[in-house]
């Protein structure tokens, strides 16, 4: 049987019908690219975890009354074989290099430079600053050997003494931030800002 409807009226329908594949292709389409941004986002996030977990962050515990802070990674399972401490140059011009023996930092390395830096006025009370440091640590993990740069404040407090000048004693460690890529030393220099780090506390 033959098609008697007007030639016009077919042309409507067909537009009509190509519209609708057009419109459900598109559709699939649109699902398509959500389900696979949804894929990735998943990924990212999963490797974004997985980079987190193996991350190397040290943890800092005073000893000796405050004239050393022990450092060890916050993970059991990391090794450390040696790491470097890089200070802002006005603090301490070389950096200092430690083997695995026993990683530590000691507020006989800062004293010195530290009374000359802060200034006498300022010493005159009791006080602390945020000191930032680089610390460059090789280590094992997994029996693979890996590095790690990241920039950290150390925590450094201060009581005036009349006969000796002021008491410096070191009060713990913060991450500020991973991934210190060149020259370490610019980095730890741009972070230290003597004049507005820390505060001024009451004697207690």
């Amino acid at each position: 049987m033959s098609d008697t409807r007007p030639e016009g009226t077919r042309r409507v329908w067909l537009t009509v019908g190509e519209v609708v594949a057009v419109a459900a292709l598109a559709i699939a389409a649109l699902n398509y690219w959500e389900s696979h941004q949804e894929r990735l986002a998943e990924a990212r996030r999963v490797s974004l975890d997985a980079q987190a977990q193996a991350a190397l962050v040290m943890r800092g515990e005073v000893i000796d009354g405050g004239r050393a802070l022990a450092l060890a990674p916050i993970r059991s399972e990391q090794v450390i074989s040696s790491e470097r401490y890089v200070f802002p140059r006005a603090v301490l011009a070389d950096p200092v290099s430690l083997s695995a023996t026993r990683p530590e930092i000691l507020v006989a390395w800062l004293a010195p430079r530290l009374r000359e830096t802060l200034g006498g006025s300022r010493l005159r009370k009791p006080g602390h600053i945020g000191l930032p440091l680089v610390i460059e640590t090789s280590y094992v993990e997994g029996g693979e050997p890996r590095s790690d740069s990241t920039l950290y404040v150390l925590g450094v407090a201060w009581r005036p003494r009349w006969l000796t000048g002021p008491h410096f004693t070191l009060t713990g460690l913060a991450l500020v931030r991973r991934s210190i890529t060149g020259d370490p030393s610019k980095a730890a220099d741009a972070a230290w800002r003597p004049a507005s780090s820390g505060s001024e506390t009451k004697a207690s």
